[in-house]
């Protein structure tokens, strides 16, 4: 399961020590810095106002334990790898299917049911003004930024039953299991303080997937092809969500509403 470095001959041994270390730590790290990224953005929103006003749709909470189990279910996995124990790494990762397929079902019943609440409650309760928007303004954001949610399921969805498909290609598997889990971390981002993020928070997803680039550049000096495929597929796909929320068109209006009833 473990890279060869592909080192030069003449590469100092300082640096030989360095690619080694990116080459044996690289994902265990990346599964930290995600659960990082995660417990931090999705912090900040547990405060008492949250837990005030209309009660929050029980499915929420759901995908929120599913959510958590999946964080430690990648952290367990990578570290399982990192000691060789790849026995038990298959077996676990058995269980992951079950837990990736029903946080699939959860996450889309979480992401109708989320914005059916905000549409009919959030917008009257004065804590959730946003500077003053009036609520049928607001309730057309919280429809159209439904098919951000939608799309970061279906790629995670499709990225991880690919990883699945592959799963006897270690190099394949690990990177699409990086791209799947990145996927997740654009709610997370969304919710970062504004002044940092200032909306675009899906570069910020594509900046935490260039790291696996980075990554294949340093320890064996080309992409993997998995890169090649699919980020530009994401890319092409983040430009079109971002821009459909933001234009607010008829056609998905329409297909919005209909999910939503």
């Amino acid at each position: 399961m473990t890279t060869s470095v592909a080192a030069h001959p003449q590469t100092p041994q300082a640096s030989r020590k360095m690619v080694a270390f990116v080459n044996r730590w690289f994902y265990f790290g990346m599964t930290l810095l995600a659960t990082a990224i995660v417990a931090f953005g999705f912090g900040r929103q547990i405060e008492p106002r949250l837990l005030e006003g209309p009660p929050r749709p029980v499915v929420l909470w759901v995908h929120s334990i599913l959510f958590s189990f999946w964080m430690a279910f990648l952290i367990a996995q990578s570290a399982l790898v990192r000691v060789r124990n790849v026995k038990v790494h298959r077996t676990l990762g058995w269980g992951g299917t079950g837990l990736a397929a029903s946080m699939t079902v959860v996450g889309v019943i979480t992401s109708i049911a989320m914005t059916r609440f905000e549409v009919q409650y959030l917008n009257a309760h004065p804590l959730f003004a946003l500077g003053g928007t009036h609520s049928y303004e607001l309730a057309r954001m919280r429809l159209a930024g439904q098919l951000v949610s939608l799309w970061n399921i279906a790629c995670f969805t499709a990225l991880f039953w690919l990883a699945v498909y592959w799963r006897k290609k270690p190099e394949m598997h690990r990177r699409l299991m990086l791209l799947a889990t990145c996927m997740l971390l654009a709610p997370a981002f969304s919710r970062f303080p504004q002044p940092f993020v200032s909306g675009h928070y899906y570069y910020w997803v594509d900046g935490v997937i260039l790291l696996g680039v980075a990554r294949d550049l340093i320890v064996t000096w080309r992409v993997h092809k998995v890169y090649y495929c699919a980020l530009p597929i994401l890319i092409v796909g983040q430009q079109f969500v971002v821009h459909t929320m933001a234009a607010e068109p008829v056609w998905w209006m329409r297909i919005a509403s209909f999910i939503v009833r």
